[in-house]
């Protein structure tokens, strides 16, 4: 099972100490990733069609497990990461949107 999701954040700032924010879920055509080896084991590659994007790994409980920068075709070490599924969120490099993919890692 494997899936991606591309959304919006949009936070608004009512009063000092009032933030609300929105997430739109719609398609977003400029933004395309692929990782591979599925299943990883020590790496995973991104190939994007955008430069210079923050990503962060979550695990199957949500909890954040890795971040950081990745450009195209760059690969991420994951050597530490256990076997299980985790959630690959790179940020698009110009806008306040994200892309999600789900990976494998098998040790």
């Amino acid at each position: 099972m494997f899936w991606e999701i591309h959304y919006q954040l949009l936070t608004i700032q009512i009063r000092k100490d009032i933030n609300v924010t929105t997430v739109s879920i719609d398609p977003v055509e400029d933004l395309s990733i692929e990782i591979f080896p599925i299943p990883a084991n020590d790496y995973i590659q991104v190939k994007s069609n955008d430069s210079g994007r923050e990503y962060k790994i979550f695990n199957s409980e949500g909890k954040l497990v890795k971040a950081g920068l990745v450009s195209q075709n760059d690969k991420i070490d994951i050597k530490n990461l256990m076997s299980g599924i985790y959630k690959l969120q790179l940020a698009h490099s110009s806008s306040s949107k994200y892309v999600s993919k789900q990976f494998e890692v098998l040790k």
